[in-house]
């Protein structure tokens, strides 16, 4: 959730009135309080049928644990890495890899994006990895681990408390999980505990678990409150242009 505020008449030095915006995967919910607000913006983006988003996630140098909640049609390694260049060096995903040679492209066993799996991808410097016309993951597509430590994507633009994202009936049968520099831990008596507090989209995650599992992760249902997003701000990590079948969004 992000919170923001705006004038109601930005033209005479109106009052700022806060609102909150939730994302909930498929489209961006504007919730106020106070009705017949005035707002302005410079630009407007379309919004398609196809639940289509252009978005970023920015690297740091060295290797970063990410995942992909959106995809474009061409999931191959050169394609969704493309934006990139010579900066990413390889990406390794749960027993396969590929590593980049300059003038000859990626090679290795990793060709395709896997939707719902995490990778290590390794940069020599700062990058905005970005996607076009990317399609949106079905939250509710079923994840299959097997005994042991899973390299997993999570399929929601957002961010949801571990506790709520996961089934009930499944914690118990997960032990724990990891993410970049910080991890979580079931305690049957406590709950989860950790400096991993939350599960996010564009994040990669190992996840433990004691016997095979199939499940999906517990995601809000997309939102039709709203047809317009008001002064909504660009996130520092990601970067979003919601495809709804809504209409036209104003970021």
């Amino acid at each position: 959730m992000m919170t923001k505020q705006f004038n109601t008449d930005p033209g005479h030095g109106g009052i700022k009135i806060p609102f909150q915006i939730y994302l909930t995967g498929f489209v961006f919910s504007l919730i106020l309080a106070t009705p017949n607000i005035y707002a302005s913006t410079n630009h407007q983006e379309h919004l398609d049928t196809n639940n289509r988003i252009d978005y970023c996630l920015d690297l740091h140098a060295g290797s970063n644990l990410v995942s992909f909640y959106a995809l474009p049609d061409d999931r191959s390694v050169s394609n969704v890495l493309a934006s990139l260049h010579n900066q990413a060096t390889e990406i390794i995903g749960e027993g396969i890899a590929a590593t980049h040679i300059n003038d000859q492209g990626w090679a290795g066993s990793l060709t395709t994006i896997n939707p719902y799996s995490g990778y290590w991808i390794k940069t020599n410097s700062d990058a905005s990895l970005c996607l076009s016309e990317a399609t949106l993951i079905d939250p509710h597509s079923p994840y299959e681990l097997h005994a042991g430590s899973n390299l997993v994507s999570f399929p929601f633009a957002g961010s949801i408390n571990i506790g709520d994202a996961l089934p009930d009936e499944i914690e118990g049968d997960i032990t724990s999980i990891i993410s970049e520099g910080v991890a979580a831990s079931y305690i049957e008596t406590q709950g989860w505990t950790g400096n991993l507090q939350s599960m996010e989209g564009g994040k990669g995650y190992w996840m433990t678990a004691t016997k095979p599992i199939t499940f999906s992760f517990n995601i809000p249902e997309p939102s039709v409150l709203i047809l317009l997003i008001i002064g909504l701000a660009m996130t520092p990590t990601r970067k979003h242009k919601v495809a709804t079948p809504l209409g036209h969004c104003i970021p």
